[in-house]
């Protein structure tokens, strides 16, 4: 690839995380300099599945858009030239220059297929299952990434931690879009009015429902913890538990004015 050519596709998903996904892009500098470009690439192509949702406007459509990600990611893992794109391009390039798998690109996207269904998980561990399957197997490429030994049960662990806190956080912003990732069973016991909620009026029992998940984030996030993690995923873990302190602090309301603010001095904290 052209050298220039190669350097703005790198650029142009440094600037899509670090806009879109500031989380993953404040971890990825924690992360050994080589490895940068193919975490940008890596983050970038979850960028892209993660917002089919927000894009498209039939449940067919968001489908096939995935279907093009799925066969285009086949095509690199077996050597073959894919098409010229400014995410796709770098992308393939991290898929073969370290070996990554296909079954775990498999995982993400049909969990991102979910999104589309447009239905709330049914129950505490279906919401569990979801925010695994969506974080885990991003942590796995991550460390491979960076030439470390995959660690599975922390990046079980670390990714439904990270995963659950950041659904309960963007509670707000996924009921803007009329979409809610909280368990149906317990919306349904607090008595939720869905309607209300996309509405943006704060009813009794929100804050006890994100209080009983981020609760669970915790007991996962400690069991992560106990894997001695190493940069970046420690640096991931370590924002993790700002968030959940923070979300303490606003006592778990959604509504509270500071509970989307950012940890002061996120970088820092970090270390």
């Amino acid at each position: 690839m052209h050298k220039n050519i190669k350097e703005n596709n790198t650029d142009y998903c440094r600037n899509l995380i670090k806009t879109h996904d500031p989380d993953r892009y404040a971890v990825s500098l924690f992360a050994p300099a080589k490895s940068h470009a193919a975490l940008w690439a890596l983050y970038a192509f979850q960028h892209e599945i993660a917002k089919t949702r927000e894009i498209v406007t039939e449940t067919q459509l968001g489908l096939i858009r995935l279907q093009w990600w799925r066969e285009e990611i086949e095509k690199a893992c077996r050597g073959e030239v894919v098409k010229e794109h400014q995410v796709l391009t770098p992308f393939v390039e991290a898929i073969q220059s370290h070996d990554l798998p296909v079954a775990l690109f498999e995982t993400v996207l049909y969990a991102r297929e979910f999104d589309l269904e447009d239905v709330q998980p049914e129950n505490l561990d279906g919401l569990i299952h979801y925010a695994r399957y969506t974080n885990q197997p991003l942590l796995e490429l991550t460390q491979m990434i960076c030439g470390q030994d995959i660690d599975s049960n922390a990046c079980e662990h670390l990714g439904i931690a990270y995963g659950l806190i950041g659904i309960t956080r963007n509670t707000l912003g996924f009921a803007r879009q009329r979409r809610c990732y909280l368990p149906s069973e317990m919306t349904k016991e607090a008595g939720i009015k869905m309607s209300k909620l996309y509405e943006g009026h704060p009813q009794e029992g929100l804050s006890a429902i994100i209080k009983v998940i981020v609760t669970e984030a915790d007991r996962h996030l400690d069991i992560a913890r106990q894997s001695g993690l190493s940069h970046p995923l420690r640096a991931l873990a370590k924002l993790t538990g700002l968030y959940t302190r923070h979300m303490k602090e606003c006592k778990f309301d959604p509504f509270h004015k500071a509970f989307m603010d950012e940890p002061h001095f996120k970088l820092v904290r970090l270390i």
